[in-house]
C-alpha cells in the first residue's frame, strides 16, 4: 500500500506538470433539421436538412499567480513523505528480521549449552549412583545429582523449544512460511 502511494504521488508530479502546457479541445456534433412550413394558398411543404458543427479551442494559462507551482510543490512533498513511508516500514521490517535471526543465533547457543549441561549431570547423576551402589556416597548425594539432572532435562527441553521458536519468528518474518504452506503463498 504504501509504495502504491508513491507511484501516486509520482503520478501527481507528472500531473502537476501538465499544467504548464497548453489545452486543446476539440468539439463537434451532427444532426439533422426538420421543418413543417404551409403558406397561404400553396400546399404545406416539408423540409430537412443535416448540420454539422466542429470547433477547435486552444487555451494556455501564462501566469496564475504561482499556483502551478504551489500544486507541484505540495505533489512533490506528498511523494517524499510516502517514500519517507516505504523507508520506515523497509527499515522496521529489516530491523525484525535481523532481531529474529540474532534470537535464532543466541537459541542455538543456549541449546548448544543446554546440551553440554545434560551430558554433564547425566555423567554426573550416573557416576553418584555408581557410588551409592559402592557404598561410598549416600542417598542425599544420589537424590541432588538426579535433581539436577532433571533440572538439566527441563534446560533443554526449554532450550529445543526456544530453538524451534525462534526459526519460526524468523521464518514468519522472511516469509518463508509461506512458501512452505501446503495451500501456496495464498493460504
Amino acid at each position: 500500500a504504501n509504495v502504491a502511494r508513491v507511484r501516486a504521488g509520482k503520478a501527481e508530479v507528472r500531473h502537476a506538470y501538465t499544467a504548464y502546457f497548453p489545452q486543446v479541445q476539440f468539439d463537434g456534433s451532427k444532426g439533422w433539421l426538420r421543418a413543417w412550413a404551409q403558406q397561404d394558398g400553396y400546399p404545406a411543404t416539408y423540409g430537412k436538412t443535416y448540420t454539422y458543427d466542429a470547433s477547435l479551442s486552444l487555451r494556455w494559462t501564462l501566469f496564475d499567480g504561482w499556483k502551478r507551482e504551489s500544486e507541484i510543490a505540495q505533489a512533490k512533498a506528498e511523494e517524499r513523505a510516502a517514500e519517507q513511508e516505504v523507508h520506515e516500514r523497509e527499515d522496521t521490517v529489516a530491523d525484525r528480521v535481523w532481531s529474529d535471526y540474532a534470537n535464532v543465533v543466541t537459541a542455538l547457543q543456549q541449546r548448544k549449552a543446554a546440551r553440554s549441561l545434560l551430558s554433564a549431570t547425566t555423567e554426573s547423576y550416573e557416576a553418584a549412583t555408581e557410588s551409592y551402589k559402592d557404598g561410598v556416597r549416600n542417598i542425599l548425594d544420589v537424590l541432588s545429582a538426579e535433581r539436577e539432572l532433571a533440572h538439566a532435562r527441563a534446560v533443554d527441553v526449554t532450550a529445543r523449544t526456544q530453538v524451534l521458536q525462534s526459526f519460526t519468528n524468523l521464518a514468519f518474518r522472511t516469509g518463508d512460511l509461506l512458501s512452505q504452506h501446503p495451500k501456496g503463498t495464498n493460504p
